[in-house]
């Protein structure tokens, strides 16, 4: 899933600063950019997912809905905002798409993390018991 969003948002900075400069400005539309890098974004999350089916089906199987949801990531618009309000030419967009996809990477440490530290019984506190709660085993 990080590597479709790094992809969407990497592509998607790099159109939108195509489209800024090479059609929206030039016809005196900027006030349409908004709409425009969203369209981008949605074409761009369409042809990742027909990429992702074509090259691997277990993997579209496995993502399900959540491919189609980077169509609704704020982070995709934002960053395509961020590089227009920057004014950073093609090149500096695409870098900085990319950065911001990779900052998506899932951490080691990040990847689990108990929601509430155990007793130093190892016993979850009664308090939270039934909820949903990843606890670290005992040690």
């Amino acid at each position: 899933m990080a590597l479709a969003t790094l992809f969407v948002l990497t592509l998607a900075s790099g159109l939108s600063y195509l489209a800024w400069h090479w059609v929206l400005e030039p016809l005196g539309l900027e006030y349409l950019h908004i709409l425009v890098f969203i369209l981008l974004i949605a074409a761009v999350v369409q042809i990742t997912e027909l990429i992702v089916r074509a090259t691997s089906p277990l993997l579209h199987e496995l993502l399900g809905v959540f491919l189609p949801l980077i169509t609704t990531n704020c982070a995709v618009l934002g960053v395509a905002l961020l590089n227009l309000d920057r004014r950073h030419d093609l090149l500096e967009s695409l870098v900085f798409g990319s950065v911001r996809g990779c900052r998506l990477w899932p951490r080691p440490a990040a990847v689990r993390r108990p929601a509430v530290s155990a007793s130093k019984s190892g016993e979850v506190p009664q308090a939270f018991r039934g909820a949903p709660i990843a606890s670290s085993p005992p040690a």
